[in-house]
């Protein structure tokens, strides 16, 4: 657990738990807040479970948590460890987007279509199936945080965008698939018991230009409640097909001409933006205590009540630092201070919370 993870740190610590951070940053300011720490790469599970081991910590440790890409990492040691969780071959095809995209296809699920392949001669054989989009999204099968990826809205650049995303792949796997301008959507829930719980739907917004960084972010959503509810059953359902469970599970998707389309599913909570700061400030519900509360075999809420109708969240990417701070919540975050030189998520340097006032929210 990285910087923007410390308000987790504490709630579990607050809930009682002794809290182990694992850091590669040395000066990360999580180790602080933490019981005990591990300056290491959060990607070697091998050497997370020797220095637990030499450490004499094994026998004590009741779940393992991430709340970034380092899924495979917590399936590996929960099945060293002996802790039910899903399974690696789950968390496998989840961060895999080809394995993924196939997957979808063989359960008869919605996603967008297109093609994957591993260099320029296996494009131009499935060239021809893609020409009929007007728009498209050039991606790597296996990275994160939107690091590879180019919207493009003709095939002049295309050999250029196949070039940037494979080398964000170490499959070296290249994803071409329709651009659909729909809204995007954050979806949290954990599974328990072979049931769902939900917790939480937010409205994204990414750069409508060359990159797809994600600029803004909203909640409560902006779905009616039956859009929300029928959201929460397929994305069961989805969850279900790939064998996940038990354990925290998140989804993008996007919403348009009243379908939904399946972008990925993750074996985690939605990052810091959504999970710890805009749904527990617009909803009756906090994602990270509920998944202490499964953690701890308590009972879990069924049903979301309804958003606040005081506060309205309003999350935005910002190109220089705020030098008004009231009635703004600022996250911090290293980056490049020029909009136009953003290429991933990593870029954004700051985001802005704002809680504005709402004088209703229809049922």
């Amino acid at each position: 657990m990285g910087d923007w993870f410390i308000p987790q740190i504490e709630i579990a610590k607050n809930y009682g738990f002794k809290v182990i951070v694992t850091d590669i940053n040395k000066k990360s300011k999580s180790f602080k807040h933490s019981d005990i720490s591990f300056n290491v790469d959060g990607r070697d599970y091998k050497k997370i479970f020797l220095l637990l081991k030499k450490s004499n910590l094994l026998r004590d440790i009741a779940y393992i948590y991430t709340g970034t890409e380092l899924s495979k990492t917590v399936a590996y040691l929960s099945k060293k460890i002996k802790i039910n969780w899903h399974s690696i071959k789950s968390v496998k095809i989840c961060e895999n987007k080809d394995y993924f995209k196939k997957h979808l296809i063989k359960n008869k699920l919605t996603f967008p279509m297109g093609i994957s392949f591993k260099n320029l001669k296996g494009f131009k054989l499935k060239e021809k199936s893609i020409l009929k989009f007007k728009r498209i999204i050039v991606k790597p099968s296996d990275s994160s945080s939107s690091r590879g990826v180019t919207l493009l809205k003709n095939f002049k650049d295309i050999k250029k965008a196949i070039l940037f995303a494979k080398k964000f792949s170490s499959s070296k796997t290249i994803i071409i698939e329709e651009y659909i301008d729909g809204l995007l959507l954050d979806i949290n829930g954990v599974i328990k018991d072979k049931n769902f719980y939900p917790l939480g739907i937010n409205d994204k917004y990414a750069s409508s230009k060359k990159y797809q960084v994600i600029t803004g972010l909203k909640s409560p959503t902006s779905l009616s409640l039956s859009q929300q509810t029928k959201l929460y059953k397929e994305f069961f359902k989805t969850c279900k097909t790939l064998g996940l469970g038990p354990g925290p599970v998140k989804g993008d998707y996007i919403f348009y001409k009243n379908k939904f389309y399946i972008l990925e599913i993750a074996t985690r909570l939605h990052g810091p933006l959504g999970s710890i700061y805009a749904i527990p400030l617009a909803y009756d519900l906090n994602p990270f205590e509920e998944l202490l509360k499964f953690i701890l075999n308590k009972k879990l809420k069924k049903k979301i009540k309804r958003a606040n109708n005081k506060f309205k969240i309003k999350i935005t990417a910002k190109d220089n630092r705020i030098k008004n701070r009231n009635n703004l919540i600022v996250l911090e975050k290293k980056g490049i201070f020029n909009k136009n030189l953003w290429k991933s998520n990593y870029d954004i340097p700051i985001y802005t919370v704002e809680k504005k006032l709402m004088r209703k929210i229809k049922k």
